[in-house]
């Protein structure tokens, strides 16, 4: 794939069936111009605090279906914790400063719940009893 730089902040690729790649990547650039903490591209929502995820309900988040939630930063859930839906994806920056925890959330309670895959790169779990836990059906 040609990248090919036409301004600063405007790039345009080029790829044969890549159209729309290109476009996402695109809209990636454009929200981390305009400032990144809770910037969507439509499936791609920057999350640097823990307001940046969907609101808690009964100290549950549920992850919405078919987006990537891209961690910038060390989060802390409060004692809340996650559930992934169908097609979520969590990716962060490098597991050296992007991390979720939930300082509070009670022993053999897991962090992230799910029973979806879920892809899961450069990010770390800390100071939690239970990170990760499918849930049967």
């Amino acid at each position: 794939m040609a990248l090919v730089q036409q301004s600063k902040a405007n790039f345009e690729y080029q790829a044969l069936g890549m159209d729309e790649v290109a476009r996402d990547i695109q809209n990636i650039i454009t929200a981390i111009n305009a400032g990144g903490s809770g910037a969507t591209t439509g499936d791609v929502v920057f999350v640097a605090d823990k307001d940046d995820f969907p609101t808690a309900v009964g100290g549950v988040i549920t992850l919405a279906a078919n987006i990537t939630y891209f961690l910038t930063a060390d989060i802390d859930l409060a004692g809340d914790r996650l559930v992934g839906s169908q097609d979520t994806v969590l990716i962060g920056g490098s597991s050296e400063n992007c991390s979720l925890t939930s300082t509070g959330l009670g022993a053999g309670v897991a962090l992230f719940t799910t029973e979806w895959t879920t892809p899961i790169r450069h990010i770390a779990f800390k100071d939690v009893d239970t990170c990760l836990a499918g849930m049967s059906t």
